[in-house]
C-alpha cells in the first residue's frame, strides 16, 4: 500500500500537523519558481474580534488583530503575516472548523476566522459568497485588505449585523498561489466536490487530499446536514461546479437527528441512491465515503432501544454506504473500516461525533492513499461517465467565463429594441418579441435565481418561435484545446412552455472572421432535479480555437439558453496527438471538407508542412502520392489516428487550378466561363477552385483574374 510519505512531494511546501490538525508551513520551504498566481474573490468582514451570537454565527467573518488569540473552536481559522516583497499578508496556517488551534496575533500578523454554516439557507448571500472563497485558500497565499486597519482591528460597517441591510465595505482580497511544477496525477485537472455534513465541512480533510493528489476539490458539504438536504442542495451545491467526480459523505446525522421509525434506515439508503443517480445524470462520477464512528454509548438513547441500541443500529448506516456503493458499480472509500475500527474511538474525538485534528490527518492519508493506489481505475470509470477521451487536455478551465478572460460576441451592431437589449434578455409574447435576443451574460456562472429563465435572471437567453437561427458566439482568452462544451436551460412554470434547444452546429476559429464547422463531438443530453436539461458535447479528437459558435435550431415555442461553459486546456497532454488543424501561421484556410491552398505549383511535401498532425496526400484516384508530387484540385489530405482509422479527410482546392494538374491555363479558364455563364453547373469542388478573389462566388471578377494570369500581362502565384 503507497502511504503518505512516498507521496510527500506531492504535498509540496506544506505538512499537516497531526496533533492540531492545522496545515503550516516548513521554515526553509521556498516558493517554487514555477508558481502560478490567480486572484480568485474578495470577502466581506462582518465582525472585529472572535464572537458566537446565536442566530448569526453563520454569517461572520471576523478579523483577529495583533496581540488578540485566534483560538475558536467552532470556527475556521486562518492565520498570515506580512510580507513586502509579496505585496500583503501570506498566509502560514489554515485550521479547520473543528480543529484545536491557538495563536496569539502578533505584530506583522493577521487572523481571520469564519463561521459554522455559511452554506445554509439562513446565511445570507455575502456569507456564502465568503465560504467559497474561504475554501480556496492554502499555505502561501497572498491575502490584502480594503477598508482594513489590521493593527486597530478596524472595519468598515453599516447597517443591523444579521439582517439584510447589512453591509461591510471591508473586504479581504484572496490571491491563491501554485505550485505548477507539482508532479501531476489522474486527477490533475478533474473537479471533485466534496458533499457531505460537518465532518466533511470542518475537518480540512478536503483540502490535504487537494494537494496530494494534486487536483481541484470543492468542499459544498455543509453542517448538520443530513442525505435529504444534501439533495435539497444538490443543484446549487454540486450541480453548479461542473464536477467530474462527487463524494458523498453522510450517515451520522441521518442516524442521530431523526425520531426514528422503521422508515429511516430504508429512506436514508433510498437518498444515497439518489444522490449517486443526480451525479451521474449530470455526467459526473459518485464516490462513497464511510464516516468516522460516534461515541455511540455516550449516545445511546431510549429511541435506538428497539433497533437494538445506537451500537447497532449505527453501523447500519456504514453498510448501507457499501451496498450502495455495490449497486452503482462505483468505489466506496470506507474510513469505518479501514481506521476506526481499529482505534479507541472516543481517544480521536473532541466532542461526541466530531474527529480531532489528529484523526482528520488520519483520514486525510487514508483517501489520499486510496484515490492514488486506485488511481488508473477511478479515472477510467470517470472518463468513461464524463465522456472525457485518453489523451485530450484536460477540462482544467472553464474559458467560457468573464475571470478566466472569455466574452460574448454580438453577431451583429443593431438590434430589434436598441441598445438597451445588448446585456440582458428580452422577454415576453413572441408578437412583440420580433426575433431573439442574446444575453451578455451566459458565461458569468451563475444560476437563475429560481427554476425558470425569466426577466429577472438576466444571466440567461430565450428565443422564441419564428426568430432568426439563434446563435451564441464567444471569444477567449487565448486558444485553447477542447475538451467538452456544457450548457443548461431550465423548465418553465406559470404558464410557460419551454423547449430545449436543439444544437444544430459547432464552429470553431482562429481569428473570430473565418468559422470552420467541426463534428469531432458526441452529445449527450442529461435531465437533472430542475434542470430541463444539461446538454454536454464531448469532443473525441483535439482541436485548438479562440473562438466558439454554438447554432441552435429555430424553436417551435420558445426556449431558454444559459450557462455556456467550455471547458479544455491552453496546454496539449504530454503524448497526445497533434490536432488536425493548419500550422499558426498558415495562410491556407481549413474548412469541414476542403483545405484551401494560396499559389499553383504546390508540392506534397509543401501542403503537408502547412498541418500541424502528420497526414497524407492522395491524388483524385485515391492513390497516395511521394513528397516531390504537385498536387492539384481533387486531391486528398487524409489524416489517420493512432489505431489507423481515417480520422480526417479534406479535399484539396487551389483557385484558379479546375482540371487538377496544379496549374492554370486554358483550359481551366475555359471550364470557369461555362461555370460563370451558367451553360455547365459545375460541382462544389470547381466553384471553389474558380473563386480566386475569395469572396465565395465564381463571377466575372474571377475570370479577368484568370484571363490576367493566361495572358501574362497578371500572373499569379
Amino acid at each position: 500500500m503507497k502511504n503518505l510519505a512516498k507521496h510527500l512531494s506531492l504535498f509540496l511546501a506544506f505538512i499537516f500537523v497531526l496533533s492540531v490538525g492545522v496545515f503550516t508551513i516548513a521554515p526553509e520551504t521556498e516558493v517554487s519558481a514555477a508558481e502560478i498566481k490567480t486572484y480568485v474573490g474578495d470577502m466581506t468582514i462582518s465582525r472585529s474580534g472572535l464572537g458566537w451570537n446565536s442566530g448569526e454565527y453563520e454569517n461572520q467573518l471576523m478579523l483577529v488583530k495583533p496581540g488578540s488569540s485566534l483560538n475558536a473552536l467552532y470556527f475556521g481559522k486562518v492565520y498570515a503575516v506580512y510580507d513586502s516583497s509579496k505585496g500583503g499578508y501570506v498566509v502560514t496556517e489554515k485550521a479547520g472548523l473543528h480543529c484545536s488551534y491557538s495563536r496569539t496575533v502578533a505584530s506583522n500578523g493577521v487572523g481571520l476566522a469564519i463561521a459554522y454554516q455559511p452554506l445554509t439557507n439562513i446565511a445570507p448571500q455575502f456569507a456564502r459568497d465568503n465560504w467559497v472563497v474561504w475554501q480556496q485558500i492554502r499555505i502561501g497565499d497572498i491575502l490584502t485588505f480594503t477598508n482594513v486597519d489590521v493593527a486597530s482591528g478596524t472595519i468598515q460597517t453599516s447597517g443591523t449585523f444579521g439582517n439584510s441591510n447589512f453591509t461591510s465595505s471591508s473586504k479581504v482580497h484572496v490571491t491563491t498561489v501554485r505550485d505548477d511544477a507539482a508532479p501531476k496525477t489522474g486527477y490533475s485537472g478533474k473537479t471533485i466536490v466534496a458533499l457531505g455534513d460537518s465532518v466533511t465541512a470542518g475537518g480540512a480533510w478536503t483540502e490535504a487530499v487537494e494537494l496530494a493528489i494534486n487536483g481541484k476539490v470543492i468542499n459544498v458539504a455543509t453542517p448538520g446536514d443530513r442525505t435529504d438536504e444534501g439533495l435539497s442542495r444538490f443543484d446549487t451545491l454540486v450541480a453548479a461546479n461542473n464536477p467530474d467526480i462527487v463524494f458523498i459523505k453522510y450517515a451520522i446525522n441521518d442516524c442521530c437527528q431523526y425520531t426514528i421509525t422503521s422508515s429511516t434506515l430504508p429512506n436514508y439508503k433510498d437518498n444515497l441512491r439518489e444522490l449517486c443517480q443526480l451525479t451521474l445524470d449530470i455526467g459526473a462520477f459518485p464516490i462513497l465515503l464511510t464516516t468516522n464512528d460516534i461515541s455511540v454509548n455516550g449516545l445511546n438513547y431510549d429511541r435506538y432501544a428497539s433497533f437494538g441500541g445506537l451500537p447497532t443500529y449505527f453501523p447500519k448506516y456504514q453498510q448501507a454506504i457499501r451496498e450502495v456503493a455495490e449497486e452503482f458499480d462505483t468505489f466506496c472509500i470506507d474510513l469505518y473500516d479501514g481506521i476506526w475500527s481499529s482505534i479507541t474511538t472516543n481517544d480521536y474525538l473532541m466532542d461526541s461525533v466530531h474527529p480531532n485534528g489528529t484523526a482528520y490527518a488520519m483520514e486525510a492519508e487514508f483517501i489520499t492513499d486510496y484515490l492514488l493506489d486506485n488511481e488508473a481505475a477511478i479515472i477510467a470509470k470517470v472518463n468513461e461517465v464524463t465522456g472525457e477521451n485518453s489523451g485530450m487536455p484536460a477540462a482544467d478551465k472553464n474559458y467560457a467565463l468573464s475571470t478566466n478572460g472569455g466574452s460574448y460576441m454580438y453577431p451583429t451592431t443593431t438590434y430589434p429594441g436598441g441598445s438597451g437589449y445588448y446585456a440582458t434578455s428580452y422577454y415576453g409574447d413572441n408578437s412583440n418579441q420580433g426575433g431573439a435576443y442574446f444575453s451578455g451574460k451566459l458565461n458569468d456562472g451563475v444560476f437563475p435565481a429560481d427554476t425558470y429563465a425569466s426577466a429577472n435572471n438576466t444571466d440567461w437567453a430565450v428565443y422564441f418561435a419564428g426568430a432568426v437561427t439563434p446563435t451564441v458566439t464567444f471569444k477567449l482568452s487565448s486558444k485553447i484545446y477542447l475538451n467538452n462544451i456544457t450548457y443548461l436551460t431550465r423548465n418553465g412554470n406559470s404558464g410557460v412552455n419551454y423547449i430545449a434547444p436543439v444544437l444544430n452546429s459547432v464552429e470553431i476559429s482562429t481569428d473570430g472572421t473565418n468559422f470552420t464547422k467541426t463534428t469531432a463531438f458526441t452529445t449527450r443530453t442529461i435531465s437533472a432535479g430542475d434542470y430541463n436539461c444539461k446538454l454536454k458535447l464531448t469532443f473525441n479528437q483535439i482541436i485548438g480555437a479562440s473562438y466558439i459558435r454554438l447554432t441552435f435550431a429555430t424553436p417551435s415555442d420558445r426556449t431558454p439558453l444559459g450557462e455556456v461553459q467550455i471547458w479544455g486546456s491552453t496546454t496539449l497532454p504530454e503524448g497526445a496527438e497533434l490536432p488536425f488543424e493548419l500550422v499558426d501561421d498558415s495562410n491556407y484556410s481549413l474548412e469541414a471538407n476542403f483545405v484551401t491552398t494560396k499559389g499553383l505549383g504546390i508540392s506534397a511535401t509543401v501542403i503537408k508542412s502547412q498541418f500541424k498532425c502528420d497526414v497524407v496526400v492522395k491524388d483524385a484516384s485515391g492513390n497516395e502520392v511521394s513528397d516531390a508530387t504537385y498536387i492539384g484540385t481533387g486531391f486528398t489530405i487524409v489524416h489517420y489516428a493512432a489505431s489507423g482509422e481515417v480520422a480526417n479527410t479534406v479535399t484539396v482546392i487551389i483557385p484558379g487550378d479546375l482540371t487538377g494538374d496544379s496549374d492554370l491555363n486554358a483550359t481551366d479558364l475555359l471550364a470557369a466561363e461555362k461555370i460563370v455563364s451558367g451553360t455547365s453547373l459545375g460541382s462544389e469542388i470547381l466553384k471553389k477552385a474558380a473563386d480566386l478573389t475569395g469572396d465565395d462566388v465564381a463571377s466575372t471578377s474571377d475570370i479577368l483574374v484568370m484571363e490576367g494570369h493566361c495572358a501574362g500581362t497578371a500572373p499569379i502565384n
